[in-house]
């Protein structure tokens, strides 16, 4: 499991490198961006109990993992080098995406977690 975060990690910072070359100085607020998808999941996930709606599930699991891709990129933050960041997470967060996972069930704590105010709360993910 270290070793997919490693590649995760890795893969990210090629992305955003490609977006912006010196991405990691320019201190994007990647809280935010996670706030915005956080509105998307809870709206796929329906919560206006005053009319019918359906879950998209499908769509809130594409949105947890927009989320996810944000809070990659703000581990990066504050200089924080790829190692120091490897070594505060623990890996065990790569269970929540499987078929059965207490995420995939409770879509919803997402929402109530991921949101706080301007941090990416790795908690979320188990570590």
């Amino acid at each position: 499991m270290k070793q997919a975060l490693i590649n995760m990690l890795t893969m990210q910072d090629k992305m955003n490198t490609r977006v912006h070359a010196r991405w990691v100085e320019q201190h994007f607020e990647w809280y935010r961006a996670a706030w915005i998808e956080c509105g998307e999941l809870i709206e796929h996930y329906g919560y206006k109990w005053w009319k019918k709606q359906d879950a998209d599930m499908q769509q809130v699991h594409l949105e947890i993992i927009d989320i996810w891709h944000f809070g990659l990129s703000a581990l990066f933050q504050d200089g924080k080098a790829l190692s120091k960041s490897l070594r505060k997470s623990n890996p065990s967060y790569l269970d929540l995406f499987l078929p059965g996972s207490v995420l995939r069930k409770r879509p919803k704590r997402w929402h109530c977690i991921a949101c706080r105010p301007k941090v990416f709360h790795r908690r979320v993910f188990g570590s």
